[in-house]
């Protein structure tokens, strides 16, 4: 009996442990929420912290324009280097003067 409740105490502990363990999406450093069909299986992290349907998406790892505030243009004034577009396009960046 003693045997009964000291796995059930080491098995309470271990999911107390891994739920103190597991982190939220951290927002506004390259991470954010975004719904589960919009992010690439291989930008998707094991981080909580977002709504039902949602992920924790490794941005960075996508490098999307519209991401970063651009859109997809054959030419431009202004480009992010660091932003992809499709073919041929290029990540314009506007700026307001």
């Amino acid at each position: 009996m003693h045997l009964i409740h000291l796995l059930l105490g080491a098995c309470f502990a271990s999911n107390a442990l891994a739920g103190c363990v597991r982190k939220r999406c951290p927002f506004g450093n390259g991470y954010g929420c975004m719904p589960i069909k919009k992010c690439p299986v291989r930008c998707m992290t094991t981080y909580s912290g977002c709504h039902h349907g949602a992920v924790c998406c490794n941005l960075r790892k996508m490098n999307a324009c519209a991401l970063v505030g651009g859109t997809c243009q054959a030419k431009c004034e202004l480009e992010n280097n660091r932003a992809w577009c499709r073919g041929r396009l290029k990540c314009c960046v506007h700026v307001n003067r």
